[in-house]
């Protein structure tokens, strides 16, 4: 029973390992992928005393474990973060960044391309992020916006991009964060995106806009979700309309319903307005003029969506299969070894014969020099006795 007992406990334990480790928990990258990355890095100019990703991309790694590169489980790139690596060119519409067909996430930012413009080539339909702030960017905003965008934050604030925002940015119907912030855009308030039912924050300071804030003949259903509105250093004229933002489902006050909400707040030296999680920005040089929108009650501070954008956004390619793979190689090897162990007599006796006779072989091993030992100490016992 004792040996029988060890015998199972060893077997458990063997095969538990032994699943768990040879099922895979990492995808490795495609080779495809490794040379359109590296195709990428050859043709982009960077410093290489500073930067801290593109400098270690080598060909003799997995790329899917080069920094600033994620993959989804079968060894597709879709995340690329090359915020702040000294980038100063290289991207056009040539660049086989655009041969990426599964990217979901783009950084630049914080770079400096040198007064080039945004490439037009719309090989990254998957997108969901782009970030491109902060790069010394210049001409329009990006071409066309394909029907059925993915697009879910657009950053761009901090560069010199010029014209209008493009009509075609309405087909990116799941638009969460729009960022055009600190540029020379110019055109008028961007009604033609009244059917973004999911967008959260609309930043336009520090622009060209010009005309009347609000949407004639829109009176409901405009941006459902808004949580702020930067409307600031702009040349917007006219009345501020206060129905505009009120009629807002995400800046109505809630009553009984959300028993912490903020109600709105009117700061006539700061023209900032708070109601709920909403904040409407009215800095700078704007001509506009209005009544408060409705008494103060308290402020609430504002934390806008991450980067990402959706906060419960999930992608099936992001699951954690560490986890899923480790319990997969528990379940096998209990279901194919040790569950036949369980149920079938002619495969325990067929198993345990060979691993019975190990035991037993290294048990007789340990009990011969047990019994040697004893002899040994019985001779030195004797040899004592008779030198007395």
């Amino acid at each position: 029973m004792r040996i029988e007992f060890i015998t199972w406990f060893f077997s458990i334990a063997t095969l538990t390992i032994f699943f768990s480790i040879t099922i895979p928990v990492h995808s490795q990258c495609l080779e495809d992928q490794k040379s359109l990355l590296l195709q990428l890095k050859s043709s982009l100019e960077f410093d290489p005393d500073s930067s801290v990703k593109l400098v270690n991309w080598t060909g003799t790694d997995d790329c899917c474990q080069w920094n600033g590169v994620t993959c989804n489980r079968f060894g597709r790139v879709i995340g690329l973060d090359l915020n702040t690596d000294s980038i100063s060119g290289g991207l056009n519409d040539s660049s086989s960044l655009f041969g990426l067909k599964f990217l979901e996430k783009l950084d630049l930012a914080n770079n400096s391309f040198n007064f080039a413009e945004i490439p037009s080539n719309k090989g990254t339909a998957t997108l969901g992020v782009l970030n491109l702030r902060n790069n010394s960017l210049t001409g329009n905003i990006m071409g066309a916006f394909p029907e059925g965008c993915t697009l879910r934050t657009l950053e761009l604030n901090g560069n010199k991009l010029e014209g209008e925002i493009p009509n075609s940015l309405a087909n990116c119907a799941n638009a969460e964060v729009l960022n055009f912030g600190a540029n020379n855009i110019n055109g008028n308030f961007p009604c033609f995106l009244v059917n973004l039912s999911e967008l959260c924050i609309l930043v336009l300071r520090s622009n060209k806009f010009h005309g009347n804030i609000g949407c004639p003949g829109i009176h409901n259903y405009l941006w459902p979700k808004l949580q702020i509105i930067d409307l600031a250093l702009n040349n917007f004229n006219g009345i501020l309309p206060p129905n505009f933002f009120l009629q807002r489902k995400a800046m109505m006050d809630g009553g009984n319903r959300q028993p912490n909400a903020n109600h709105l707040r009117f700061d006539f030296s700061q023209n900032i307005y708070y109601q709920d999680s909403v904040t409407v920005v009215n800095k700078g040089n704007n001509g506009l003029y209005g009544a408060p929108l409705t008494p103060c009650c308290k402020e609430v501070e504002v934390t806008p969506p991450t980067m990402d954008g959706r906060q419960s956004y999930t992608n099936e390619d992001e699951i954690n299969w560490i986890y899923i793979t480790a319990t997969l190689g528990y379940t096998v090897g209990f279901g194919v070894i040790v569950g036949p162990l369980l149920y079938s007599k002619r495969w325990r006796q067929c198993y345990y014969k060979p691993v019975d006779r190990v035991i037993v072989r290294i048990l007789h091993h340990r009990e011969q020099r047990s019994r040697n030992q004893r002899r040994r100490n019985n001779i030195n016992q004797l040899r004592k006795c008779q030198h007395q």
